[in-house]
């Protein structure tokens, strides 16, 4: 007497379940990777802003007052409008930032900007949205330094900005990731 092996095959009902299974995995992925890229956009910022407030202490030991790069935080260096989408080489029309001697290893995301003062804040310093409290520091040097970057590349506001101060040796971070 032969028997009879039945073949066996996927139901409908499993290769769904399959799919479905293999849909979140990729979803879950492909949310992780975009998280990964913008901590590391950050951490470009994040260094870059830790070798501006060594170059303006250094410069500050050097020469009694730290040096603005620029005139107001909203004029950024290497690009005006910085998004996640284009790297800018960092090195032509240098300006102010020869002399605080600050250089990436390669092209930057963000765009930065250094405002120093010798006295009390002025009032067109917004930090994060209020404006800069110097007071502390009993009339003594200052800066700012900011780091933005449209990270999502909408071209809207708000932009991830990042900022560092004299007063503080702390990173201020705001819209982390927008």
């Amino acid at each position: 007497m032969r028997t009879v092996r039945r073949q066996r095959a996927f139901t409908l009902i499993e290769m769904m379940i399959v799919v479905v299974v293999v849909g979140v995995l990729a979803l879950v992925a492909g949310v992780s990777y975009r998280k990964w890229v913008r901590s590391s956009h950050v951490g470009e910022a994040e260094d870059m802003l830790a070798s501006i407030r060594m170059a303006e202490e250094s410069f500050r030991s050097e020469n009694g007052g730290y040096l603005a790069t620029e005139t107001s935080l909203s004029t950024l260096y290497p690009q005006a409008t910085p998004t996640a989408a284009l790297k800018t080489a960092w090195g032509a029309n240098l300006g102010a930032w020869a002399s605080l001697n600050v250089a990436p290893s390669g092209p930057v995301f963000f765009g930065y900007s250094v405002i120093a003062g010798n006295a009390a804040a002025p009032a067109e310093v917004i930090v994060n949205g209020a404006p800069a409290n110097f007071a502390s520091l009993g009339g003594q040097p200052w800066f700012v330094a900011e780091a933005l970057c449209d990270l999502d590349n909408d071209a809207t506001t708000p932009n991830t900005t990042i900022y560092i101060s004299s007063g503080s040796n702390r990173l201020l971070i705001a819209n982390e990731g927008q």
